[in-house]
């Protein structure tokens, strides 16, 4: 009975840390009419035609997304290294102090 329920606890805990795993859902399709409505972006050619403060504008535009993405890569970082940390104090044993079995619950949230 004792091992039944380890296997089941032990196989949870292996699904959970699986499901922590998958990547988030790619981000839906703009809908049609909003791409439509949406201004063209002028063609390569026309680079001298577009305004210094444009490109200026869009350089910064990307500078602002690269900043962004590096803080999202550095937050997902720091989240897994603070999960690393509480896994390493969850050690599952058949018995366990309430401390412990804290621990590990604090773990598996995060």
């Amino acid at each position: 009975m004792k091992t039944a329920l380890l296997a089941a606890f032990l196989g949870l805990i292996a699904f959970n840390s699986l499901a922590q795993d998958k990547p988030a859902a790619a981000p839906a399709p703009a809908p049609a009419a909003a791409q439509a409505a949406a201004p063209a972006a002028p063609a390569a050619d026309d680079k001298a035609a577009v305004p210094e403060d444009k490109v200026l504008k869009d350089e910064k535009e990307k500078q602002a997304e690269e900043a962004r993405r590096a803080a999202a890569a550095e937050r997902a970082a720091a989240a897994k290294e603070h999960r690393e940390q509480l896994f390493k104090a969850c050690v599952i044993k058949p018995v366990m102090t309430d401390d412990e079995i804290e621990a590990c619950k604090k773990a598996y949230a995060a």
